[in-house]
């Protein structure tokens, strides 16, 4: 059993690095559409220390599968695939409005 100040301690310690990853990946986010923006569609460039950088396009194939159980309820039922994850919720507390979920799949 941990003790309330522990917990407060290591949910404060989630809910920043939570932050700081979010930031993060906005930033990465940035710096990609800005190197795919510098280089072209389908281009690639060698930087100063020799890496080469490029841009490829490619295709995925997926399943429609909000079309396929309309028109095939009995077989989307019986290839469904059900699994089960874990959530960890934080409420807001006093002193914030904010909800943070934390999904691991």
């Amino acid at each position: 059993m941990t003790t309330n100040g522990t917990l407060v301690t290591k949910v404060d310690r989630f809910l920043e690095l939570k932050r700081q990853i979010d930031e993060l990946d906005k930033e990465r986010k940035e710096l990609r559409n800005e190197l795919m923006n510098m280089i072209g569609e389908s281009g690639s460039v060698r930087d100063s220390v020799g890496r080469m950088i490029a841009v490829l396009v490619k295709t995925r194939k997926g399943l429609d599968t909000t079309r396929f159980k309309k028109d095939h309820p009995d077989l989307f039922e019986q290839y469904a695939k059900v699994t089960e994850y874990s959530q960890l919720e934080v409420s807001p507390s006093k002193l914030s409005s904010e909800l943070v979920v934390d999904e691991e799949v």
